[in-house]
């Protein structure tokens, strides 16, 4: 009984020093006809005190993003700013009539792949992640010059290309699932259906004379979206080339010999004919050549692989969907720049040229190693170098800005809304943000913008037509002999 009595104090003891609020009432020590615990022979029932919670913390509901619906028509923007096709499972006809390509039925697993040819701005982000190595600029001349940002990378080797698919967790098309992705399930004569070849459809018998940007050539789509299957340049895949390897291919899935000496290229390219366009034929070249006419495009297994950026770049002058709705590019108001150069001997027969930099006050002057005059503009160089004088352009006004699903405008940015999606990988040169569940973008992705479009540094956002936000002029200084 003494038990008994002690126990009942602890618990009166105990009560008393729990918090109380005014909605919880006072427990009775009445027996109630709850489960007893047994202390020696007698039963009571122990008095459990229950602290009211504090209401929860408002968070935003999170909701699972499912991947993309792999059908025909659906489209998917990759982590580089790529569209992605769709391209679902099932049969088609590949081949034609050729010795080293009769037409045969082949069945391939669903994929996806790049709509539009990796372009000139995407490769340099993999050259500026250490990932690929830079194309020969002695043959892609306008690397490095953003209006061409949008053309189809060339100069690229077969490894080349090949690495930059990797890097973004894809790989080089199978001559298959290339020739399905152009000529859909009925293997089409030409990409577009049978008219024949003409400048509007695609840019080949140097209707241009050069490579153009990847999505300039809408009308030429494929049957499943996919742009320039036919003209622009010529395009690695994955396969070793064998001019008989169709007789021994499997039916479903091919991937071409295990070995040999050249890779399968196919489409063409500004330079070919109208003959040369169906996308049917077949193409190699040793995996070490590269020229002005080759570039390549990706396929996906994983669209949904990498997780959305936690910023976007908006998109001006497109409607809800991203579709262009510019007729008239605005053009750029830039001031006047002008470098001019007075070449003398000074003390000594020293050879100088003294230039005189023209622009707005505002404007940012380059003139390495030369010695500034009083008068800011004015600059004395003792030997060749280049030098250069930048401006920031005004923009008319640029539209309202367009944000993807699942984003939502910030003046020039778009803001993911913390929705879960199904992974949580970033590309190596981001960093996942747990809390959000999305990427924040490293330097070299916070200035990504679609296939297609191109980034203003001043307005944060992509335009769908070649545009700089900042002008440059740019000299060589020359140096005169004074002997």
């Amino acid at each position: 009984m003494k038990k008994v009595l002690l126990f009942i104090l602890q618990m009166i003891l105990l009560a008393a020093c729990v918090p109380l609020t005014l909605s919880t009432p006072v427990p009775s020590l009445t027996p109630s006809l709850q489960p007893t615990v047994i202390i020696d022979t007698p039963t009571v029932t122990p008095v459990v005190i229950t602290p009211t919670p504090m209401p929860p913390t408002a968070t935003a509901t999170l909701a699972a993003i499912p991947g993309p619906a792999l059908e025909v028509g659906s489209t998917y923007r990759y982590v580089d700013g790529t569209n992605l096709v769709a391209v679902p499972e099932g049969d088609f006809v590949m081949g034609a009539a050729g010795e080293d390509n009769p037409q045969h039925a082949v069945k391939l697993s669903s994929y996806w792949i790049y709509q539009t040819e990796v372009t000139n701005s995407q490769y340099s982000r993999c050259v500026s992640a250490s990932k690929c190595q830079p194309p020969d600029t002695t043959v892609n001349t306008h690397y490095t010059d953003a209006t061409w940002a949008n053309d189809p990378v060339v100069g690229v080797t077969y490894d080349q290309a090949s690495s930059y698919c990797g890097w973004v967790h894809a790989s080089l098309p199978t001559e298959a699932q290339w020739e399905k992705a152009a000529r859909g399930p009925d293997g089409n004569r030409f990409p577009w259906g049978s008219n024949a070849p003409s400048c509007d459809l695609l840019n080949f018998d140097y209707c241009v004379g050069q490579t153009t940007e990847v999505t300039a050539k809408l009308p030429g789509k494929s049957y499943y979206g996919a742009l320039d299957m036919a003209g622009n340049v010529l395009e690695w895949t994955a396969d070793w080339y064998d001019p008989a390897y169709y007789s021994t291919a499997p039916r479903s899935d091919p991937t071409g010999p295990e070995q040999g000496d050249k890779r399968v290229v196919r489409s063409s390219s500004y330079a070919s004919g109208a003959d040369a366009s169906m996308p049917a034929q077949r193409y190699s070249r040793s995996p070490g050549e590269y020229s002005e006419e080759i570039g390549f495009r990706c396929a996906v297994q994983e669209p949904a692989y990498y997780v959305p950026f936690c910023q976007q770049n908006a998109l001006y002058g497109v409607d809800a969907t991203g579709k262009s709705i510019v007729t008239d590019p605005p053009s750029p108001q830039c001031a006047d720049l002008s470098i001019k150069m007075g070449q003398s001997c000074g003390a000594g027969g020293q050879p100088m040229t003294v230039i005189t930099f023209n622009g707005p006050n505002n404007a940012t002057i380059s003139a390495p190693d030369c010695i500034q005059d009083s008068q800011s503009n004015i600059y004395t160089c003792l030997e060749p170098k280049e030098v250069s004088i930048c401006m920031e352009c005004f923009f008319p006004q640029l539209g309202n800005p367009v944000c993807g699903e699942h984003y939502t405008a910030d003046g020039a940015a778009c803001l993911w809304d913390g929705k879960v999606t199904q992974s949580a990988q970033c590309l190596d040169v981001d960093t996942f943000d747990p809390a959000n569940h999305c990427c924040v973008a490293g330097s070299i992705t916070s200035t990504t913008c679609p296939a297609g479009f191109y980034y203003l540094e001043k307005q944060k956002g992509c335009v769908p037509y070649p545009a700089m936000s900042t002008y440059c002029l740019q000299e060589t200084v020359a140096i005169k002999s004074c002997q």
